[in-house]
């Protein structure tokens, strides 16, 4: 039971949002971390945008990223909802200076540091939807 109402959350998240928010969680699927790009100024973005928040073209093109990032802050959270407890959560300032992303960290909390070098990896959530996680590069 609780699969069907996680993948009907999960479709309404997607379906509500964007042409871009769809497309970022279909590459996941395919393990590709992508985001746009404006062809007019250049302007590389996260999260992925149907339009430049910079100069407000829509002509956007998509690339991929390299997954890697720093760790800008974490945190946890006793009650873990979807993951082991307790979930370890962080922001992750990425490598390519476009964003920060908020993920569950695949680490023990008191084996993380402010500004330790992490790495995407992809979570299966019981086929419904695949999520970026991090782990620390060792």
């Amino acid at each position: 039971m609780f699969d069907v109402i996680l993948k009907g959350i999960m479709e309404n998240a997607i379906m509500d949002g964007d042409s871009a928010t769809k497309r970022y969680y279909d590459e996941l699927k395919n393990e590709k971390f992508m985001t746009t790009k404006c062809e007019a100024c250049n302007y590389l973005m996260f999260p992925p945008r149907s339009l430049c928040p910079k100069c407000l073209n829509d002509k956007l093109t998509w690339i991929e990223l390299s997954g890697n990032g720093t760790l800008y802050a974490f945190s946890w959270q006793e009650r873990g909802l979807l993951f082991s407890k307790p979930d370890v959560l962080g922001m992750v300032e990425l490598e390519e200076g476009c964003g920060r992303i908020v993920g569950v960290i695949t680490a023990p909390y008191e084996k993380l540091k402010v500004g330790m070098k992490v790495k995407i990896h992809y979570f299966n959530m019981m086929n419904i939807a695949t999520l970026a996680q991090f782990k620390p590069v060792e």
